[in-house]
């Protein structure tokens, strides 16, 4: 999911636990959707489904796909249901893959991509001399060249836990390693996921180059600024933080894209998971011909034009080239990191609580560490135990 600067429908925003949802009711009269908004904790509406008042679509945090598709609430999209919105040939793979558990039918479709990737101001990288890093030690060393006093070498949304999940995903895919099981099972306390967040959590810590100051960030948007203002040199974000860096002044021929880098040992290329934003249609529509119609009118070639643009995606169908930059190059590469360097976050039922557990226990790290503690390799490990546990438990 999308959780970054430049807000979605749909979207969630930094660290925050309602998760809003833009929801459409066809009218069986004037053969259009009525629109709109409810916020909602998790669950998609769980009083409306009950009550027999769910709206015929809705929008929903592809990241939490599977979770939802675990209730029962949504509509499977089979064979049938696939061709009435124009084929599943039509969406990009990775984007498609987001849609519910592996082995079963989708029970959502995308509508918006986005991808994370490694920001850096041009201007800084040259004064300090350094090149834009293609893996981890040299993302460091060029961090520790760019952190001086006034400024740092990078920002991070250090008090955001869906920002944090989100990365500890990302660092142990890199490492090899998988958060749950084929069977489902979480397996946090691997030697790769542990490794991978202590990578993580020690920009701040071990390497210096994250102001303390970070930890307090509950969201995309804060360590955007520090970026759009020349605060820090790099950050990593989703690609709607376009929207921030200029309306923040900065231009587009003032910044690079790369993919995260990872250690020059890492054997995958995953530079981000498969964010954005899915729809799905209620099982208990009694519009379900209108729905699949507006879905397909949502997924459609002139419409996905038109919403790339405002919303500042990457687009979820085929063979389109992004239109929500007037760089070329830097959408070419965000293009390529949603196409070719994203794995989708774990297509599980528990996969929400992954987010939650693993996410507000970075969040703890990064405040003992804010506060002049020390998070060890076995701290790390014990509280992955913990929400591990939890999460068995809860299952």
């Amino acid at each position: 999911m999308g959780l970054q600067p430049g807000h979605q429908p749909g979207q969630r925003q930094g660290g925050a636990d309602p998760a809003a949802a833009e929801v459409h009711r066809a009218d069986r009269h004037q053969g259009q959707p009525r629109g709109h908004r409810l916020e909602r904790p998790a669950d998609p509406h769980p009083e409306a489904v009950t009550s027999g008042q769910a709206p015929d679509v809705v929008n929903i945090g592809n990241t939490w796909a599977a979770s939802l598709q675990s209730t029962g609430a949504f509509m499977p999209f089979d064979q049938s249901a696939m061709d009435a919105i124009g084929g599943k040939d039509k969406f990009v793979k990775t984007a498609l893959d987001t849609g519910g558990m592996a082995g079963q039918d989708p029970t959502s479709v995308p509508l918006y991509g986005l991808a994370y990737g490694l920001y850096y101001n041009k201007a800084m990288l040259d004064k300090a001399g350094v090149k834009p890093p293609t893996n981890w030690d040299e993302l460091v060393a060029a961090a520790k060249k760019l952190t001086d006093g006034k400024q740092y070498g990078f920002s991070l949304a250090a008090g955001s836990y869906t920002e944090n999940a989100h990365f500890a995903f990302i660092n142990a895919a890199q490492n090899g390693a998988d958060l749950f099981d084929k069977d489902g099972k979480p397996t946090f306390t691997s030697d790769g996921v542990v490794n991978g967040i202590k990578r993580y959590l020690d920009l701040m810590q071990a390497d210096k180059v994250v102001n303390v100051s970070n930890a307090q960030y509950d969201n995309g948007v804060k360590a955007v600024n520090d970026f759009a203002t020349k605060k820090v040199a790099m950050i990593i974000n989703q690609n709607n933080a376009d929207n921030s860096i200029q309306a923040n002044g900065m231009k587009s021929s003032e910044y690079g894209v790369i993919p995260f880098p990872a250690p020059a040992d890492s054997t995958t290329k995953t530079a981000s998971h498969v964010a954005g934003i899915n729809m799905s249609v209620f099982n208990n529509t009694k519009n379900k011909d209108a729905a699949l119609k507006f879905v397909k009118y949502m997924t459609s070639d002139e419409t996905q034009s038109a919403l790339d643009k405002k919303f500042t995606a990457l687009p979820v169908l085929k063979g389109k080239t992004p239109n929500f930059t007037d760089n070329p190059e830097e959408a070419k590469i965000f293009a390529d990191i949603y196409e070719t360097k994203s794995k989708p976050l774990p297509l599980v039922a528990a996969e929400d609580q992954f987010e939650s557990t693993v996410g507000k226990a970075m969040n703890d790290m990064f405040a003992k560490i804010a506060s002049g503690g020390t998070v060890s390799t076995d701290d790390i490990k014990s509280a992955l135990q913990t929400a591990q546990d939890q999460v068995s438990s809860a299952g």
